[in-house]
């Protein structure tokens, strides 16, 4: 399923398109009765080209669209891997912890890189592990606090190493990831503006020549929002939020 902003877009522009396709016998007449013969087929060449642009500049939008919502979703992936890999390495360090406290006392664990709660940022979690696992290394444990009492923490090292390269894969892929929605957010946003300046010339076209034809109706309903950048007026009535009443329209002079 599309973005909203995309979706209300590609259904103004398959309104116009029919309208252009469906009309343009009646639209090239018309033009014809005004400015003779001799008009018609560069009328008709108009209506078409535009109709074509259109229709690739809307696929061309429909595709970023949904690049960048392909990628969007790799991203969340990597962030919920990221976020179990955080997690699995901040309970070891909070067990590790919560069993040196009472057995070498809190200057030693504080030594060990253990400072005020233990954060819960994936990074700041991902440095305190490579920290005390550092440290775990080359600050000796001072006696313990009760006599009888042993603790062997060099059992927490190869755990916390291996979640801590575990985390740092995750934080770098999804970095990476973000990088690449970016990109396909800006791809997307690039399409959706050069569809906006192609929708508006077209169907400002297209509903001038449906109104010279005589279809009124139709002529109001495919014509371009003022206030919508890429939608029709009746697109953008039909997308109001309940309650909100539509402002006036400004009709081309």
């Amino acid at each position: 399923m599309g973005s909203k902003m995309v979706l209300v877009r590609q259904k103004s522009s398959t309104a116009v398109q029919a309208a252009g396709q469906t009309y343009d016998n009646e639209m090239v007449k018309s033009i014809v009765d005004i400015l003779g013969p001799n008009v018609g087929p560069a009328a008709r060449t108009l209506v078409n080209a535009f109709v074509e642009k259109l229709i690739a500049d809307t696929n061309a939008m429909v595709k970023a669209d949904d690049t960048h919502l392909n990628e969007a979703s790799d991203d969340s992936e990597a962030a919920d891997n990221r976020d179990e890999k955080k997690d699995a390495l901040r309970n070891i360090l909070m067990e590790m912890r919560e069993i040196a406290t009472p057995v070498y006392g809190l200057d030693y664990v504080r030594k060990l890189g253990f400072e005020g709660p233990t954060p819960t940022d994936a990074l700041a979690v991902c440095r305190l592990g490579a920290q005390v696992l550092e440290n775990l290394k080359s600050v000796a444990a001072p006696e313990p606090k009760r006599r009888g009492i042993t603790l062997d923490l060099s059992q927490f090292t190869s755990p916390i190493a291996d979640e801590v390269a575990g985390l740092d894969s995750a934080l770098s892929k999804m970095a990476g990831e973000k990088t690449k929605a970016v990109t396909t957010m800006v791809n997307k946003h690039e399409s959706m503006e050069q569809f906006d300046i192609t929708f508006s010339a077209a169907a400002n076209i297209i509903s001038t020549l449906l109104k010279v034809a005589g279809e009124n109706e139709l002529a109001r309903r495919v014509r371009p929002s003022t206030r919508k950048p890429g939608q029709t007026v009746e697109v953008a009535k039909d997308e109001l939020a309940p309650g909100d009443e539509p402002a006036a329209e400004v009709s081309p002079s």
